[in-house]
């Protein structure tokens, strides 16, 4: 872990964590700090779904865990307040006030493959209010899907969508799919499969776990299309 080789090998991240001066974060969490006033009460925050990626959170209670950060002796005061509110914020309004965002930041992938699209949010106004953006931002998420399993069978005809990974924890953004797609959206109560995965090939090779010992069902929760007034582009 990049923080922990920190920890132990830079005199500077040392010193400054023993006089309480040091934080830590996420790209999102970098972006927070310097747009809401940096060094001058600047937010330290990030969502679970980065927090996620730093290994250090407890994946059934969404925080920091608290045994891993005792093992690898990290300061809990130094990392970033979870704040994950899009989903509260989305679920205020029934759509997007006529408010379209698109996540273009690194370009389009599959199916356009457009490098040079770029991110756009239009549609504001002076009726325009966070709980439009939040909900903009989810519905973009799904379009994208939508674009992808579009383009790979036009003619489908009916099925189910099965989903997994830290953003399927948004129940909105389920249901939101499910409606778009006119389909049922299927996810796993343990949504980080990739992990879960990872950790039985691991067991398998230590010899520890035998494939029989493997579940072959697990409980899922299956997301309807119950809403009636998603806005499409």
């Amino acid at each position: 872990m990049k923080l922990l080789w920190l920890m132990e090998n830079v005199d500077a991240v040392k010193d400054a964590i023993k006089k309480g001066y040091a934080i830590f974060g996420t790209i999102d969490t970098w972006l927070i700090w310097n747009m809401t006033g940096s060094v001058n009460g600047g937010l330290h925050v990030t969502d679970v779904t980065n927090a996620s990626r730093t290994i250090l959170m407890n994946l059934k209670t969404l925080s920091c865990d608290e045994y891993t950060l005792k093992t690898l002796g990290i300061p809990a005061e130094i990392l970033p307040r979870f704040a994950s509110e899009i989903e509260d914020l989305a679920a205020m309004v029934e759509t997007t006030g006529g408010v379209y965002f698109v996540p273009a930041f690194n370009g389009l992938f599959a199916p356009w493959l457009r490098e040079d699209a770029r991110g756009v949010c239009i549609g504001i106004t002076r009726f325009t209010n966070k709980s439009h953006i939040a909900r903009a931002v989810l519905e973009s998420m799904c379009f994208q899907v939508k674009d992808v399993l579009d383009s790979l069978n036009n003619e489908k005809g009916e099925f189910f969508l099965r989903v997994d990974g830290a953003a399927t924890a948004n129940n909105l953004l389920m249901h939101i799919q499910a409606d778009l797609m006119g389909t049922p959206v299927v996810r796993p109560v343990d949504i980080e499969t990739t992990a879960l995965g990872t950790a039985y090939v691991l067991y398998f090779f230590l010899k520890m776990l035998e494939e029989t010992d493997v579940p072959t069902k697990e409980d899922n929760i299956v997301y309807k299309e119950i809403l009636k007034n998603l806005c499409e582009a």
